[in-house]
């Protein structure tokens, strides 16, 4: 098999995280034992006693799943600082099925973190682009858009991240995209063009 298929989930120019913990957090879910660790979160750094239930790789980056009070939750393992594998026993919900958990917490995730939503024309060239810089926006293009001017152009919504973040993305497509709508994506999106062109005056 290994002679005729390969698996490669990294996409191009990247490269897996090594996080310091992986070995010890596999040791752990192999023994099913509980864990103390030092997570580093967006909000603040907590000390938490935790049940592994799970290691998945999802695009170069290792994850955790692990019960809090019998709540299974997602924790990046690179942020994890301190960990110390415990003599107690984990335990473990019954019929825990780690592959359902993640598919359904992913969608979740991307709920949260895309939340608002973006009106916006895009040319041919940019709807393909889409779908490398935001593959839930370049499905929510496909599901549903209409025609617009100039030819060949269509209008959609999108789900977008803040306005800094996807005024970031965003950008990426150049011309090839035009935000119509909320107006302070609009403005985040023209700032950053206005500092790009002064960056690079014409000589």
């Amino acid at each position: 098999m290994s002679e005729r298929f390969h698996l490669d989930p990294l996409n191009w120019y990247r490269r897996a995280e090594q996080p310091a913990h992986l070995a010890q957090l596999g040791t752990a879910v192999w023994r099913d034992r509980r864990i103390r660790v030092t997570y580093e979160s967006w909000k603040d750094t907590v000390t938490r006693e935790l049940d592994p239930l799970g290691l998945v790789f999802k695009a170069g980056t290792w994850y955790l799943v692990a019960a809090s009070e019998a709540l299974p939750r997602m924790y990046r393992i690179s942020n994890i600082k301190t960990l110390n594998v415990l003599d107690t026993p984990a335990r473990r919900p019954q019929r825990f099925d780690l592959a359902k958990y993640w598919a359904q917490a992913s969608k979740e995730f991307e709920a949260r973190l895309m939340k608002e939503r973006a009106t916006i024309k895009l040319s041919p060239r940019g709807r393909r682009l889409l779908h490398d810089i935001s593959p839930a926006a370049a499905e929510a293009v496909e599901a549903d858009h209409r025609p617009c001017k100039p030819d060949g152009w269509i209008k959609a919504t999108i789900p977008v991240e803040a306005d800094e973040i996807a005024a970031r993305q965003l950008l990426y497509l150049g011309a090839e995209l035009e935000v119509l709508e909320p107006r302070d994506l609009r403005t985040a999106i023209a700032n950053l063009a206005r500092g790009v062109t002064a960056a690079y005056p014409a000589k």
